[in-house]
């Protein structure tokens, strides 16, 4: 029977999936701790402690029977400044701070500069190509050069109640592009959550996963679904014109290896994921 770390699991920069991580832990009895610089909107019965992980300040104050750590830290902006803050300076002070216990680094996709629509998996190489990307990938190897248990953890485009940017987006006729296709990967909210959970389960697990849904999309075809639903014309079409005219790239990302661990998907994809957001839920 998988069953979570006994202790307390810290949640380091708790925000959007966080706060649904720690629900879910504490739904399955597990005892997860918020850290942030900002507590006053976190959930009044998830324990929390006040802290900087860019800075240090207040990590002393984080209990001393920490069972596992998840990182969800993210930039405050799209500056290598900022990422290097949030990912590679935060996690290693972090790290250094609590030594040994299993660490859960989450972080993207976009650290694949694909853009030719081709698979890609544990294996492919990470050609992001972005500064903030090379970034992601750098605070990774060095989190893994560590000598404790390290899993690596790339999420897709988030999205769920809340984020509706694609949706207002297509209900205001926002073009997009068909030709080539753009291919478009995500995961909802609550799946993220699920899979950190299930991560943290896992007796032996790998070092990284890739977590996405199983339906990789092109930009259009999610587009076209999504205006039926809520009854606009489809939304015009517009021309790539260069590789930073779409900036997430556009490659398949594989969830195989995640999936092959057990884990079934809330919202194996889109059209479950936003029908559900649609219908209030």
């Amino acid at each position: 029977m998988r069953t979570l770390p006994a202790g307390q699991i810290l949640l380091a920069g708790c925000g959007y999936v966080g706060i649904a991580l720690a629900a879910r832990l504490k739904s399955a009895g597990a005892q997860p701790i918020a850290l942030r610089r900002s507590v006053e909107d976190l959930p009044s019965d998830l324990p929390a402690v006040r802290a900087d992980l860019t800075t240090g300040e207040g990590l002393a104050a984080i209990p001393r029977d920490i069972a596992a750590i998840v990182y969800l830290a993210s930039a405050d902006e799209r500056t290598a400044k900022a990422y290097r803050a949030a990912y590679v300076d935060g996690p290693l002070r972090l790290a250094e701070r609590i030594p040994s216990v299993p660490f859960i680094f989450v972080s993207s996709t976009s650290v694949y500069g694909q853009d030719d629509g081709s698979w890609v998996d544990e294996y492919s190489a990470t050609t992001p190509s972005r500064v903030t990307g090379a970034l992601i990938v750098e605070g990774e190897v060095a989190l893994c050069r560590l000598e404790r248990r390290t899993t690596i953890v790339r999420f897709g485009g988030i999205y769920g109640p809340g984020r509706g940017r694609l949706l207002r987006s297509v209900a205001q006729g926002t073009p997009c592009i068909e030709e080539p296709p753009q291919y478009t990967n995500r995961i909802h909210r609550d799946d993220c959550a699920a899979v950190l959970a299930h991560i943290l389960m896992l007796s032996a697990a790998d070092n990284l996963y890739l977590a996405v849904d199983d339906e990789p999309s092109p930009q259009h075809v999610v587009c076209d679904w999504l205006a039926k639903r809520l009854g606009v014309p489809p939304p015009p079409r517009r021309t790539l014109v260069t590789r930073r005219d779409f900036a997430a790239g556009s490659k398949r990302v594989s969830n195989r290896r995640l999936r092959n661990t057990g884990y079934t998907f809330e919202y194996p994809s889109f059209r479950q994921g936003y029908a559900a957001i649609l219908s209030g839920e």
